[in-house]
């Protein structure tokens, strides 16, 4: 059974579920026991992590401290505290299972003891300790565990042990008369025969400043006194794990200390195999011309040149400058890191580091850019050293990054990159960044892309927000901040080109809607047989036309049409026929409403109604004389008629002002009172009733 993980050895055995090892997963999961901390020292609500964690739900790519920034719950140092904190309580995973009651303590032990046998590539412990009971009980774990383990009690006898059977790892106990455990490690360290020999400082004081010492002394790993088990086998797995993976990369290791060197080179070997060793300033700037490594570890505390020195030397120089800086230093401060910052540094870690501590900060700064995003962002300033930390805290979360050296060439390269988003200095020479922000705010092409600004004080960042500035950010920066601002400014990005490509869609859609509500109406408003409108669309454009009328103060004219004596037409002639007449008909009405306002209408079977907005009295009758006319005009044959030998038609014609309280009704009884009349004088005629003329 081969497998890395120990949960995995665990599920592949049987000991524990797949859900039980998720669940531990969960609760080891920085997202989640942030949130956690947080709620226990009263910096969120329980409302406020479950937003948090819903946002991350959507939105995967971004972490818990990053959307608590962006979204004000939390502050920069609050955030820095919280990650101290998760640090300190993260445990381990077999001590989360305990806890959780997936395993009982024994049978953690028996699984670790039996997962570490079968992976492990380092045998031999060497312990150095002087109380008899510690030596035996380490002696003990480790046995059981599978390793070869030597007691001795001095130095000398370690030396010459290791000499004769070489270990793999050296347990060196502190005693209660001060430093003997920090010289064998240094003794171990200085010696080239034990380069591969791993130091383990073992204390009952493990103070920072005695681990200090000891780091300096060689020892990268360490143990407190009393023992605890787990501790001891947990620290042994992580020494183990990942040996030698033969990376790529090249470092460059600076530290004055040949003990620390020994220490840092020991924690990289796991990974990487081209590691090189510079002790002060002039050695690494050679080193780095020489080398070109990918990274450069510098210690921060180092006699006559420090850290910070020469970490500002290496950006100076043209052919070092952008080569990433990871200082280490005994106190990460906030302070510390304002000044590193301003030297060019990118990276920070603490000395002495847990295991795999460094080794996978230095890893995270190589592996996130293989995950690249698509978004384009153009990093400005004239500060080459802010540059180049732009260029690299971008260019490590996987964007793809465009630098300019100030505002003039940054207008240039917009139209040519059209970036995603901008981060600019605020202070710059010829046009600097609030400038900047103005000119991109008011361009019809650019103005939706989000800018951040880097700001030295708050008359700066007034003048910037000012400008249109969608964040500022002030300087120095850290890229935990730094990528809050820029996920949350392309997420809100993203979410509004997506509503604005929405709106378009929905706006498309709702026009394809309304032409089809169009279609749809005219179908249903429209004769079949005439194609004039039928008595729907008769009844709702007067309504209209009279609300219209009503409005404005006019008046509306209606004429009812009927064909005289059409049902003998239809009895001698036929249905057939009948259609043909009624659409010759239907023709000769719509010619005669020459205005788009007008609609003519089949009203009912054969007759016809023609509505004339704003048209007087005198005028509808002068149209249906006209209608008449045209229709007689047709001379379509009608044996049948006693008005005469063709189609006619009688027409109604009635013109009144809407007045309130009146509906159209009373303008469709005068009209049609007004065809009555019309047929009773003989058919084939047209008569117009004033609106005082109409009868019960």
């Amino acid at each position: 059974m081969s497998v890395e993980r120990f949960g995995d050895y665990l599920i592949a055995k049987g000991t524990i579920t797949s859900r039980q090892f998720n669940d531990a997963l969960t609760r080891q999961s920085r997202s989640r026991l942030l949130g956690q901390i947080a709620k226990n020292e009263k910096q969120l609500s329980e409302e406020e992590v479950l937003r948090i964690l819903g946002f991350i739900k959507s939105h995967p790519h971004l972490r818990f401290g990053e959307v608590a920034l962006a979204l004000g719950y939390l502050t920069v140092g609050q955030m820095r505290h919280l990650l101290d904190a998760s640090i300190a309580d993260q445990a381990q995973l077999g001590e989360i299972l305990v806890r959780e009651g997936a395993l009982t303590q024994q049978i953690l032990h028996q699984e670790l003891a039996e997962f570490s046998s079968q992976r492990r590539r380092l045998r031999r412990v060497l312990i150095c300790e002087p109380d008899v009971f510690i030596s035996r009980q380490l002696k003990m774990i480790l046995k059981k565990h599978g390793y070869e383990v030597e007691i001795v009690k001095e130095a000398a006898a370690a030396i010459a042990s290791a000499r004769q059977h070489p270990p793999d790892i050296l347990i060196a106990g502190e005693g209660e008369s001060g430093s003997g455990g920090q010289d064998l490690c240094r003794l171990f360290s200085g010696d080239g025969a034990f380069a591969d020999v791993r130091p383990v400082y073992l204390s009952t004081r493990l103070t920072p400043d005695t681990m200090h010492a000891a780091f300096d002394a060689g020892a990268a790993y360490f143990l407190r006194k009393p023992l605890h088990q787990t501790e001891v086998i947990n620290l042994l797995i992580e020494i183990d794990h990942g040996e030698c993976k033969g990376r790529p990369e090249k470092i460059l290791i600076v530290d004055d200390s040949p003990g620390a060197r020994a220490a840092i080179r020991r924690e990289l070997s796991f990974g990487w195999n081209r590691l090189f060793m510079a002790d002060n300033a002039a050695t690494a700037a050679a080193a780095a011309e020489r080398e070109k490594p990918d990274v450069i570890l510098i210690d921060a505390d180092m006699p006559d040149v420090d850290g910070l020195t020469v970490c500002r030397m290496l950006k100076e120089r043209e052919t070092t400058a952008n080569i990433p800086v990871m200082l280490l230093s005994p106190g990460i401060t906030a302070s510390f890191r304002r000044q590193g910052f301003e030297a060019g540094a990118v990276e920070f870690c603490p000395k002495p580091f847990k295991p795999r501590q460094l080794a996978n900060a230095v890893a995270r700064a190589f592996d996130s850019t293989l995950k690249p995003k698509p978004e384009k962002i153009l990093a400005v300033s004239d500060h080459p050293a802010r540059r180049h930390i732009l260029h690299y805290y971008l260019t490590k979360n996987g964007y793809s990054v465009i630098s300019a050296h100030g505002g003039h060439q940054a207008a240039r390269l917009l139209p040519l990159n059209a970036p995603a988003l901008v981060v600019t200095d605020a202070a710059m020479g010829g046009m600097d960044g609030i400038e900047l922000t103005r000119h991109i705010k008011r361009s019809d092409l650019h103005h939706r892309t989000p800018v951040v600004t880097l700001t030295a004080n708050d008359s700066e960042m007034e003048r910037a927000t000012a400008a249109g500035a969608n964040d500022c950010l002030a300087a120095p920066f850290d890229e935990l901040a730094l990528m809050a601002a820029v996920n949350v400014h392309l997420c809100g990005k993203s979410l509004i080109e997506n509503l604005w490509r929405e709106n378009i869609r929905l706006s498309g859609a709702l026009d394809e809607l309304e032409a089809e509500r169009e279609r749809l109406e005219s179908i249903v408003s429209s004769d079949p047989l005439t194609d004039l409108a039928n008595r729907r669309g008769f009844d709702h454009f007067l309504r209209e036309k009279w609300r219209h009328a009503r409005r404005e103060g006019k008046t509306v004219a209606l004429l009812m049409i009927d064909m005289d004596f059409f049902k003998p037409f239809n009895d001698n002639y036929g249905h057939e026929e009948g259609e043909e007449c009624l659409q010759q008909v239907a023709n000769a009405v719509q010619q005669w409403t020459r205005r788009a306002a007008d609609l003519a209408a089949r009203y009912g079977g054969e007759k016809f109604a023609v509505v004339l907005p704003d048209t007087g009295l005198e005028a509808a009758a002068r149209i249906g004389e006209e209608i008449r006319a045209a229709v007689q005009g047709l001379q379509y044959r009608h044996g049948f008629s006693p008005a005469a030998g063709v189609v006619t038609v009688s027409v109604g014609v009635a013109s009144v002002p809407p007045k309130t309280g009146i509906e159209p009704a009373h303008l469709v009884k005068l009209a049609e009172q007004a065809l009555h009349n019309a047929k009773q004088g003989g058919h084939n005629r047209v008569a117009a009733l004033l609106e005082h003329s109409l009868t019960a």
